[in-house]
């Protein structure tokens, strides 16, 4: 009877030590797989200031795509998280409008883009920004333009009064970029898949 209880016993135990090594074995997985997709998927993002406003505000909670830029390039229109240029360990998130090779130009309040295949350019229909809202220099001139260089982007905040971007410390290099924003995942009721923009006209 004794030899019989001793057993059961011996077989618990068994069944405890093979329950707490298989959950061991599952935590090590989860957490070799969470590091792996933050490390080379997704990461996430939380939005401090206004300057993507009324876009994103701050608390926002963003999921950023690091494997896209991988294998393709930014597009105008993407919204970025990328290493500030001015100081690298500091992250922003803005807008691209330009792209290698463009010619920007900044007049009357509006962007337009000359691209290198249309001479002719675009004023760009932003219907993301708020009704009444202009793009300006930010050095008090009338109007600026730019050339964008190879491997480098010109990149807007939605904010434009109240923004540090492009106009201000120039152009973003490739290799500052951390990904594209894919998603807003909090606050829950604003949560989104963001589109792609498109804009009429250009490429």
């Amino acid at each position: 009877m004794e030899e019989n209880e001793t057993q059961q016993q011996v077989g618990q135990q068994s069944d405890i030590v093979k329950f707490l090594a298989e959950l061991v074995r599952t935590a090590i997985i989860v957490a070799l797989l969470t590091i792996g997709i933050r490390t080379f998927i997704l990461q996430p993002f939380v939005v401090e200031g206004e300057s993507m406003s009324p876009t994103f505000h701050t608390s926002d909670y963003l999921l950023i795509n690091k494997l896209g830029y991988r294998l393709g390039e930014p597009q105008r229109g993407d919204i970025v998280v990328f290493k500030f240029p001015g100081n690298l360990s500091i992250n922003y998130v803005k807008r691209v409008i330009g792209l290698p090779g463009d010619h920007i130009i900044i007049a009357d309040g509006h962007v337009k883009v000359i691209t290198p295949s249309d001479a002719s350019g675009v004023t760009l229909d932003e219907a993301y920004l708020p009704s009444g809202v202009t793009t300006t220099p930010v050095d008090g001139q009338a109007t600026a333009d730019y050339i964008v260089p190879a491997n480098n982007y010109f990149v807007l905040g939605d904010n434009r009064s109240n923004s540090s971007d492009s106009r201000e410390w120039s152009f973003l290099p490739k290799e500052d970029l951390i990904g594209r924003v894919v998603v807003r995942a909090y606050p829950f009721n604003e949560a989104e898949i963001l589109k792609h923009i498109q804009y009429i006209g250009l490429n």
